[in-house]
């Protein structure tokens, strides 16, 4: 197979509440299949891989080339070792929508508090649907085709008793990466993630507290500290299976150093080996780091420029948590630069916080949040 933009096609399967998905989130289209193998089959898939093949690249493909951020597939197929016939290299578990805050940047499909929220709201919501497919039999799938990483996600996947069902029957190799929002210890769930010979849970967050809680309606950072906290006193008292997540927006590119240095106060002991890891907003397109206006956008490189000098503030030399800090921001400052201004979507920005503020209480406001 000839050089591709990413594997993921041939190499990975991407579950939904509502079914399955291409490669990452590539499309917010669901496919309601019986079965993973069923998926694995279907004509959508087969007709994706072919356009990959052919180089026929849509824009959201382009940008997550451009941006780097390519789900760590590489950009050849097979990655690292050759995978037989049917085999799969990672899997997504995306398994349901069960959360308790709702953030700004996050799709409907993934919040049913959000979902709710938007309701409300008047705003494009997700009703609810049901799994289209038995949850059980797609492990045991999953098992039988050898992938070797899987991500835990959600919704938060704490909040979901079929997650724990996953973890039960997922084998014990499987390199598991587990993505929750923190606002809820559960030592179970948490004792089966232990259980893997590799794992790694990432506590994700919008910056430092006022931003995180700015961006993450009903979420408590004090809490989710606390849920960290916790979970490193357990099983990983170094720090070393533990991640701090930082969702790159066009909000949170002001604030890079204040959360580093808010996570390195907050666990003084384990700092040194925590990993600032990062997604990066692609949907909604309004959220992403290049959508600011020129002089917002030039006022947001200023501040990482400034950032990044100061880094020895950040970690020790040599540190995870100062290499991931200097990663992330040299990764917000390539971000900016990925596409034009869209001022329609800067419109559609400022009309979705202003409609989301209107449910709120009073507190703090975009306009501080971006500086001006």
């Amino acid at each position: 197979m000839s050089k591709i933009i990413c594997g993921a096609p041939w190499s990975s399967a991407n579950f939904s509440p509502q079914g399955f998905q291409f490669c990452c989130q590539h499309n917010r289209q669901h496919y309601p299949y019986p079965t993973l193998a069923a998926w694995l089959d279907s004509p959508e898939l087969r007709m994706f891989q072919q356009r990959m093949a052919a180089e026929d690249y849509d824009s959201i493909c382009r940008r997550c080339l451009a941006g780097g951020h390519n789900a760590g597939y590489g950009m050849y197929v097979p990655h690292g070792e050759p995978l037989k016939p049917g085999e799969l290299w990672m899997v997504n578990f995306f398994m349901s929508s069960h959360c308790n805050i709702a953030c700004r940047t996050c799709s409907p499909h993934f919040s049913d508090t959000q979902s709710n929220f938007r309701r409300k709201l008047g705003l494009p919501h997700q009703p609810a649907v049901e799994r289209p497919y038995d949850v059980i039999q797609a492990v045991l799938e999953v098992n039988r085709r050898g992938a070797r990483h899987a991500i835990i996600a959600g919704g938060d996947p704490v909040y979901e008793t079929l997650y724990k069902q996953i973890l039960l029957f997922l084998r014990k190799d499987v390199q598991i990466s587990v993505v929750t929002n923190g606002q809820r210890y559960d030592d179970e769930f948490f004792q089966l993630v232990a259980q893997f010979d590799r794992y790694r849970v990432s506590f994700s967050q919008d910056g430092p507290t006022e931003v995180n809680e700015y961006m993450r309606t009903f979420a408590k950072t004090e809490r989710s500290y606390a849920t960290m906290q916790e979970w490193l006193e357990r099983y990983d008292p170094d720090g070393t299976h533990t991640g701090v997540g930082i969702t790159v927006s066009n909000v949170t590119v002001f604030h890079l150093l204040e959360f580093a240095l808010e996570i390195q106060t907050q666990f003084p002991e384990c700092a040194p080996n925590l990993e600032l890891t990062y997604t990066v907003v692609s949907h909604p397109s309004y959220f992403t780091p290049s959508n600011l206006p020129a002089h917002l956008r030039q006022r947001a490189a200023e501040k990482i420029q400034a950032d990044l000098a100061r880094v020895s503030e950040v970690g020790t030399e040599g540190s995870l948590l100062r290499r991931s800090f200097q990663e992330i921001c040299e990764q917000a400052l390539h971000l900016l630069t990925l596409r034009d201004f869209v001022p329609a979507e800067w419109t559609e920005f400022l009309r979705f916080n202003s409609i989301h503020d209107s449910a709120l209480p009073p507190g703090i406001v975009l306009e501080n949040l971006l500086c001006e």
